[in-house]
């Protein structure tokens, strides 16, 4: 799980799984975008933001997708 702060805005981002309180930050989040969250196939990318803190409070956004590699495409961690 990555970690990136830009003011008072705190974004986790993990690709390649999900984070254990999946659950919870679904259901308390004010804004959830889910793409393909239950196809059986691809990876999971979840990108989570909160205001402050992250350790501090459940976050605000919550982006969940599945997505499928092909061969002439890249992961996100491998743009960098």
């Amino acid at each position: 799980m990555n970690t990136i702060s830009i003011g008072d805005l705190e974004l986790v981002i993990e690709d390649g799984g999900l984070p254990p309180l999946i659950a919870s930050y679904l259901n308390k989040a004010q804004f959830v975008d889910r793409i393909d969250f239950d196809s059986p196939e691809g990876r999971f990318l979840f990108i989570g933001v909160a205001k402050g803190n992250w350790g501090n409070g459940w976050p605000t956004l919550v982006s969940v997708q599945k997505y499928t590699k092909t061969a002439t495409e890249l992961s996100p961690q491998e743009s960098y």
